[in-house]
């Protein structure tokens, strides 16, 4: 009669160690599905950043050239350590200009911007901004 009590309790024993196992392993994959996401979002922020930064910096520079080259300026190219932005600048009439200015990382991401400048102003509207500008 001990016999069959003991089989009983190592069953539940047996049982027992399994369930706990296949929750300790589901949490940990959870944890390591958790921290692959993380790490990936760190990445697109870190790729977001780099291209805000691009943006922003081509235009104070693109904006200094038009100063320097008497508003002749077309088209160019600026290079950062990040990538490289490309600016194609319209005339619309005498006293605006329409810029389009697309930054493209070294790992091949892509973001543009395209504005109105007011030359005599300085002032910029209709600024549009997404990877979808070309």
């Amino acid at each position: 009669m001990m016999m069959s009590r003991n089989r009983v309790n190592g069953g539940f024993a047996l049982l027992l160690s399994i369930l706990i196992l296949f929750v300790l392993s589901a949490s940990f994959i959870h944890y390591l599905a958790v921290f692959e996401s993380e790490k990936r979002f760190f990445v697109l922020e870190k790729e977001v950043n780099s291209l805000d930064h691009m943006l922003i910096s081509a235009l104070e520079e693109v904006l200094l050239l038009m100063e320097e080259e008497d508003e002749h300026l077309a088209a160019g190219k600026v290079n950062d350590i990040n990538g490289t932005v490309h600016y194609t600048i319209t005339h619309i009439n005498q006293n605006q200009f329409s810029i389009v200015i697309v930054a493209r990382t070294i790992s091949g991401s892509q973001r543009g911007a395209k504005f109105t400048y007011h030359i005599k102003t300085g002032i910029l509207t209709n600024w549009t901004e997404g990877a979808h500008i070309q």
